[in-house]
């Protein structure tokens, strides 16, 4: 399982690659926590997730890849696990740099913590589409799981910006129902609860990565 891994961590470093220079950005520009630096940064990890798993999914189709992993003395519960623990891996380290970021810039305690509350938010629901896709691309292959991929990056860029503009015309403020149900959600529990649906999604990938995938 840690060899079908390691071959794949140049995605993932990829990927990785932009949180020192997000920290060095905000580091640089001593920019204040307002509602376009969260909505971004939060909404990034969508990117960080989607965009690893199709990096490493485009090439394991180019390469065949898993017609000669599943002829290998590997179950497929392995071969599922090693590409579902790197993603739950690059989301965690994604959540801590920025959850940690947040308190470098200027900003009250108050939006501080409704700022690390969207990311929790967010990451939640980012855990269970990545559970999602890989279900997806097991059970009916990567050339349908695109279109998802392709959703998921108009919706990373397009909401973080619909909302930003929606408090600058001042249709939503934080007395709205999005941002209430962020205070009441985005927490631990929701965190879990994204985990579990995670783990859920392994269990339907194995099945379907058994079915669809012959050796």
């Amino acid at each position: 399982m840690f060899g079908i891994m390691k071959k794949d961590w140049l995605y993932y470093i990829g990927f990785l690659s932009m949180v020192p220079l997000q920290l060095l950005y905000w580091h640089t520009t001593r920019m204040q926590l307002d509602t376009t630096v969260v909505f971004m940064m939060t909404g990034w990890i969508y990117i960080v997730i989607v965009g690893s798993i199709f990096g490493v999914e485009m090439n394991e189709a180019k390469s065949h890849g898993y017609r000669f992993l599943a002829a290998l003395p590997v179950t497929a519960r392995e071969i599922v696990a090693a590409k579902l623990i790197p993603i739950f891996a690059v989301s965690g380290i994604y959540v801590i740099a920025t959850y940690f970021t947040f308190s470098s810039l200027e900003v009250d305690p108050a939006y501080l913590d409704l700022a690390r509350k969207w990311l929790l938010f967010n990451a939640a629901f980012a855990l269970g589409v990545a559970g999602a896709i890989y279900w997806l691309i097991f059970r009916h292959g990567l050339e349908k799981a695109i279109y998802l991929q392709a959703v998921l990056f108009l919706f990373a860029f397009l909401v973080p910006i619909a909302l930003n503009e929606a408090v600058i015309r001042g249709y939503l403020d934080d007395s709205s129902a999005i941002f209430r149900l962020v205070r009441l959600t985005g927490n631990g529990y929701l965190l879990l609860a994204g985990a579990l649906v995670y783990l859920a999604f392994y269990h339907f990938a194995v099945r379907a990565f058994e079915r669809e995938v012959p050796a």
